[in-house]
């Protein structure tokens, strides 16, 4: 469960694809792939969750090994914009 004042921690270690179907992650996961694969469709998802959840306060972006796209990477930068609208922070 989250508790109030929560902040949501977002790790990139690793490539974004535009979407990952559940079945690729799942697969991904029991391949051990390093790292696991992301998808920019499923993380702009929990962002909008997270700016509509009054118990998230801001979210930690965690860039340790990001590799992305410029398509991807703008959308992202926009989702994180969308996010910031709601009032909440965003830090990395």
């Amino acid at each position: 469960s989250v508790e109030d004042n929560s902040i949501l921690r977002i790790d990139f270690n690793g490539p974004m694809k535009d979407h990952v179907k559940k079945r690729d992650l799942i697969t991904s996961i029991l391949k051990y792939d390093e790292p696991p694969v992301t998808g920019l469709h499923e993380l702009t998802q929990v962002l909008k969750k997270a700016a509509n959840d009054q118990r998230i306060k801001g979210v930690l972006l965690n860039f340790q090994n990001f590799r992305s796209g410029m398509a991807n990477a703008e959308a992202l930068r926009r989702a994180l914009g969308d996010f910031k609208q709601s009032g909440k922070f965003s830090m990395t």
